[in-house]
């Protein structure tokens, strides 16, 4: 990880096994929240740009709480939910196929 102004190897270890311990809670929330579920499932369809705003946003909303609940910083709940929402929310692609030979 680059870190601007540069650390000690030493102060980075911490912050890495937080950002580890954030991806471990994200990826369970994924598989067990029914509200998560649920908007993932949402953006699987064809929606419009405004409901993938929302989506995006309430998905921010429920990462940065479960974060915040499983023992992450609030700074880096705050700064660590807007970008796997965003990522949740991009990776989502909606394909129409047309059943052939």
């Amino acid at each position: 990880m680059e870190i601007n102004p540069p650390i000690t190897e030493s102060a980075e270890l911490p912050l890495t096994a937080k950002l580890l311990r954030a991806n471990d809670i994200v990826d369970q929330l994924k598989q067990t929240s029914p509200d998560v579920i649920c908007l993932i499932h949402r953006l699987r369809q064809n929606v419009s740009a405004y409901e993938r705003d929302i989506a995006q946003r309430d998905l921010r909303e429920k990462i940065e709480a479960a974060l915040y609940q499983g023992g992450i910083g609030i700074e880096i709940a705050s700064a660590f939910a807007p970008m796997v929402a965003y990522n949740m929310v991009t990776d989502i692609e909606i394909v129409k196929v047309k059943y052939g030979d």
